[in-house]
């Protein structure tokens, strides 16, 4: 009986034995598996921040060539240094790159604030709704959508009571966009009629003229009545060859001259810019999109960043 007993004893202590080196080892291994991760959040992190860091370096190198620009150009167009795109450059653990846009080429949203139907802006915003294949009628909803007010523009005007009773109410927001993705919440536009618009857009705070040297299709055929898409095609071949030195050298040009085009708020220089870097380290990926205002040289006004975004703008 007592040596049953001491067998049973002893099959109990291996068991206990066999539990506490089981329950040990997964202690162990749950310890170095949080440790790792642990370790491997930690170089995220030091990573991710070292990277926003040569972004900021590739921010400044961007404000340094349009503060270059300015002071040794007379016009600003897609022949100049910034608009040089900087291709991936080696960097200990990844590489960096880098490019600058002008925003001035585009159609400014906020341009329509205060305009009314008729008006220069609002003729364009709508060429550019009619070549997305949109209702023209957008254009009012656009414009209510920026207003102060809570007055309907007609037709086609939409103000809180247009999305307040929809599924997922919200109101208008009565003031310029901050982007032009707001494009998406206005009555009317689709995400199919936004990916239309989208290269052709941006929202910036004050009222900007367009750069017709580095304006893309789109916008060019906005400005001028009847151009066709191989006519654009054409002039933007010329024209980034020969950039205008004028509005006038733009309308002498053989796809242009002819056509009816209002010269009002058209330039060949720029103030606007966005400059776009993107940055990877060992399994890190980082980006930055910054718009940097550069002023006329004959303003006081210094360069200064408006907006940083690791989203996009």
């Amino acid at each position: 009986m007592n040596y049953r007993l001491h067998k049973s004893q002893r099959g109990v202590a291996l068991i206990t034995a066999m539990l506490v080196f089981a329950l040990a080892a997964i202690a162990a291994t749950a310890m170095m598996s949080r440790n790792y991760v642990n370790q491997r959040r930690t170089e995220n992190v030091l990573f991710h921040d070292q990277g926003y860091l040569y972004l900021l370096g590739a921010e400044d190198w961007a404000r340094n060539i349009l503060l270059r620009d300015r002071k040794t150009a007379g016009v600003d167009s897609l022949k100049d240094d910034w608009a040089t795109k900087l291709d991936k450059i080696p960097l200990e653990g990844g590489d960096i790159s880098g490019r600058i846009d002008d925003l001035q080429g585009l159609f400014n949203i906020n341009n329509l604030d205060g305009t009314k139907p008729a008006s220069v802006n609002a003729k364009r915003f709508t060429q550019l709704l009619v070549n997305a294949g949109a209702s023209p009628d957008i254009l009012s909803a656009v414009i209510d959508w920026i207003d102060a007010d809570d007055t309907l523009t007609f037709p086609g005007g939409a103000e809180d009571t247009e999305y307040l009773y929809g599924d997922n109410p919200y109101r208008a927001a009565n003031r310029k966009m901050l982007s032009p993705t707001e494009l998406l919440l206005v009555k009317g536009i689709t995400p199919e009629i936004y990916a239309k618009l989208a290269p052709n857009v941006i929202a910036l705070r004050e009222t900007t003229d367009i750069n017709v040297n580095t304006a893309p299709a789109g916008v060019l055929q906005c400005i001028v009545e009847g151009l066709s898409n191989d006519d654009a095609k054409k002039l933007i071949e010329e024209r980034d060859k020969n950039p205008y030195h004028n509005i006038t050298d733009f309308l002498n040009s053989p796809e242009v001259k002819g056509k009816p085009a209002d010269t009002a708020g058209l330039t060949v220089l720029s103030s606007y810019y966005l400059v776009s870097a993107r940055v990877q380290l060992d399994r890190t990926h980082a980006q930055l999109q910054s718009i940097i205002y550069r002023p006329d040289p004959k303003t006081p006004k210094s360069m200064r960043v408006l907006m940083r975004s690791q989203g996009g703008v």
